[in-house]
């Protein structure tokens, strides 16, 4: 990534197609459980000769995830803890509109890292997760914060975290800590966050060489495309 600290954002696959050349996965498997967005991830597909492939698959549903398994649509390695699983990435768009929703579902997946179960069961899996506020904020709300919440603990003791990317868009909570008293949240890395701006650009989808697809690039990537982003947010998780 270069130096500028700002990056254009427009239309749906955009961070489909980021991904897909950025981490070059040998597997790419996209859930889209009514295929809302078929239309602009199929050339997305094609153009990737097989390795972006889009399912009909509930990413809120737990249950999917076991078919990703059952079906053979993915088959990561269960590899030591000491180090990142190099077979499975996952990445999760969680900006649901209704954020108690989005809350309980990404305190399952700490939960999840925790107890070393669901995809974590193959080991140090890397996360990625688009949310909005003020689910964000639970996760490194430090003590005395008013967004300090129970997982804001099991979060610190789980794994490890940092914001890597924010949108311009304001803060929704703002108002109502600016009432309570409480002071704006501070992040050890806030001068490395990349803010987003969204503008019209669409890079076009680079496929994967011949030569790197004979090679096993032991990466693989599950995006899950859910509802539109109002306000996203991009974390890394390493357990």
């Amino acid at each position: 990534m270069s130096n500028n600290k700002h990056v254009s954002l427009s239309g749906p696959g955009l961070f489909t197609r980021a991904m897909f050349n950025q981490i070059k996965p040998s597997n790419y498997v996209l859930m889209d459980a009514k295929l809302v967005f078929k239309t602009s991830l199929e050339p997305l597909a094609k153009a990737s000769k097989g390795v972006i492939k889009h399912f009909d698959l509930d990413g809120w549903d737990w249950a999917s995830y076991s078919e990703l398994i059952k079906r053979k649509l993915i088959d990561p390695e269960s590899q030591d803890s000491s180090r990142i699983n190099s077979s499975l990435i996952l990445v999760g768009n969680f900006t649901e509109a209704d954020p108690d929703r989005a809350d309980s579902v990404i305190s399952q997946l700490i939960s999840f890292m925790y107890n070393n179960v669901f995809l974590y069961h193959f080991g140090r899996v890397k996360t990625f997760l688009w949310m909005q506020s003020p689910v964000w904020q639970h996760l490194f709300a430090q003590p005395g914060h008013l967004d300090r919440k129970k997982i804001s603990v099991i979060r610190e003791l789980t794994c490890d975290a940092r914001v890597i990317a924010a949108s311009e868009m304001a803060d929704p909570g703002e108002g109502r800590r600016k009432r309570a008293g409480s002071e704006r949240l501070q992040l050890d890395n806030e001068s490395d966050i990349v803010h987003l701006m969204r503008r019209d650009f669409s890079p076009p989808v680079v496929p994967l060489s011949r030569i790197s697809l004979r090679v096993r690039p032991l990466e693989l990537s599950l995006n899950l495309h859910l509802s539109k982003s109002v306000n996203p947010l991009v974390f890394a998780f390493s357990r």
